[in-house]
């Protein structure tokens, strides 16, 4: 997880990372209470987004339908 905007972004930002993968953990378990199964969401990205989506999903105690 890199700081896209920072010139020197050779060091990956863990606590960036962190905040956003609790953030969608987060919104997984709001679609979870509102009924929405965690067997019928899929979640995905593109570039870091991916990895995000990765991280998370592999972390995410509940099933996922996919991961993209």
């Amino acid at each position: 997880w890199y700081d896209m905007a920072a010139a020197d972004s050779q060091e990956p930002d863990a606590e960036s990372l962190s905040e956003s993968h609790a953030q969608l953990t987060r919104l997984l378990d709001a679609e979870r209470e509102s009924h929405m199964p965690s067997q019928k969401t899929v979640i995905g990205g593109f570039s870091q987004g991916g990895a995000l989506a990765l991280h998370t999903g592999l972390q995410y105690p509940h099933q996922l339908a996919g991961i993209i």
